[in-house]
């Protein structure tokens, strides 16, 4: 690899992903083709808590150019602002908002 920055514009395809020694990575071979030499459109990295779908995730970054795993904790928060907040406390009904007293 030649350091050189990439270009956000060009779209890059993975073809293959070999780690070795990352992380508690020792070594992860994926293959990201369609078996015929065509990338897939889309993968999915699923598993527990704790199984290093974030390290594959981080290692992959690493392998494209980013210079630390700064990329990995921004696309991190980014995934958690935009999920939907939720709360177990019980809002004012209209009447307790408006000051109504009975």
């Amino acid at each position: 690899m030649s350091g050189a920055p990439i270009d956000p514009a060009v779209p890059v395809r993975v073809h293959a992903l070999s780690v070795r020694d990352f992380r508690v990575v020792r070594a992860l071979e994926l293959n990201l083709d369609d078996g015929f030499g065509r990338p897939l459109e889309r993968v999915a990295i699923v598993g527990p808590n704790g199984s290093g779908k974030t390290t594959v995730l981080d290692a992959l970054a690493l392998a494209l150019g980013a210079r630390s795993s700064g990329a990995a904790a921004s696309a991190s928060e980014t995934r958690s602002a935009s999920a939907p907040r939720t709360s177990n406390c019980a809002s004012p009904s209209p009447s307790a908002r408006s000051g109504a007293t009975s």
